[in-house]
């Protein structure tokens, strides 16, 4: 009796600890404060996960939004019925894998839910841990990774401490050169995939294009040794109706 029960314990033991995660990546589509940050989750167990499951994942510290349940979607919201719950304090959203559904160990699943950014600037969590448990599955917790940015990083947005703009023609058809003067209050790097719109430009004929020619007049293009991997000509998109 007694070795009965030791086995069957080791059995029950090894069928509930054994489910680890493939991919198990996280990622968020803002940065800017206050702003909708989608995130993004891929998952892959190297076991199928059934349904009654609960999969748990934590450390998304800082959001707006309220405690209560979140919409889930994308290809992969179907298995937890597009709902989970989350918890504002404990940065944790918790699904459970629906009625004759299985989250499967051959394919990444994906599912995105939305959260409300905080109103300052801070890093993400050191670690965003994902579990699993319940059915007969048990994961025990692990850090996820990403493939992007962890979330919830947010950088204060970024100001201008000066800016003008000019024209050189008020005539009407006449060519018209325009000429915009800024100065960033952090530098503006390619690092992140900076971009600057200008706009309000309304009126022009000039048909939508998106290489409008630019020269900058300062500060000057570095130089570089012939041929210069630069020598193209800086352009820019251009829309009279949505600029």
């Amino acid at each position: 009796k007694t070795t009965l029960t030791i086995f069957v314990l080791a059995l029950w033991l090894r069928s509930s600890s054994q489910i680890a995660f493939v991919q198990k990546s996280i990622s968020q589509s803002s940065s800017i404060p206050r702003s909708t940050n989608t995130i993004t989750v891929e998952l892959q167990p190297d076991q199928p996960i059934g349904q009654g499951s609960v999969i748990t994942i934590s450390g998304i510290f800082g959001s707006q939004t309220a405690d209560g349940t979140v919409h889930i979607y994308d290809s992969g919201s179907v298995i937890f019925s597009s709902v989970a719950s989350w918890s504002r304090q404990s940065g944790t959203i918790v699904l459970l894998v629906s009625a004759m559904q299985t989250l499967s160990n051959t394919s990444v699943t994906v599912f995105k839910f939305d959260l409300t950014n905080p109103s300052s600037a801070q890093d993400s969590s050191d670690q965003i841990l994902i579990s699993c448990s319940g059915a007969g599955s048990q994961c025990f917790p692990e850090p996820m990774s990403s493939a992007g940015t962890m979330p919830l990083r947010v950088i204060q947005a970024l100001t201008f401490t000066s800016f003008t703009v000019a024209h050189s023609s008020s005539f009407p058809g006449s060519p018209n050169t325009v000429t915009a003067a800024f100065q960033a209050a952090a530098p503006l790097t390619s690092l992140f995939a900076t971009h600057v719109h200008l706009e309000g430009f309304y009126g022009s004929p000039t048909p939508d294009t998106d290489a409008l020619p630019l020269q900058l007049l300062s500060p000057p293009l570095p130089t570089c040794a012939d041929p210069c991997p630069n020598a193209t000509p800086p352009a820019f998109h251009f829309s009279p109706f949505d600029d």
